[in-house]
């Protein structure tokens, strides 16, 4: 699948999941998203900056099953679903870079706490 047939595939979700929900902020809130790319087996999702106060309505568990589904069935695949604060390819590089940043510091702190601690006498 290309770039390319990504906002059509994504529109298709949205109309789906407006289709199966009851929630005008929720139709409101997936209306201002925008499709980034597929990164392995997430697809991408932008929010503008400046409407990211619906991503709490978007990220609410009670339609996190909805969103699953409806992604499964327009691109015929599991794909876990992220949205980002953000509207371009750039910003989730940005987020990409550090998540794996704190991944990687994380790792150092556990490696870090498993040392054997030797007591000076």
């Amino acid at each position: 699948m290309s770039n390319a047939s990504l906002p059509l595939l994504w529109a298709t979700c949205v109309e789906r999941l407006k289709d199966r929900t009851n929630n005008r902020s929720f139709w409101e809130a997936i209306e201002q998203t925008r499709p980034l790319t597929i990164d392995g087996d997430s697809i991408i999702i932008g929010l503008d900056p400046d409407k990211s106060h619906y991503m709490g309505v978007i990220n609410q568990g009670s339609f996190q099953h909805t969103i699953h589904t409806a992604v499964r069935e327009v691109f015929g695949r599991d794909l876990k679903f992220r949205l980002i604060d953000g509207n371009s390819i750039q910003e989730w590089e940005i987020v990409k870079d550090r998540e794996a940043k704190a991944a990687a510091a994380r790792a150092a702190s556990a490696r870090a706490s498993a040392l054997p601690v030797t007591i000076a006498r």
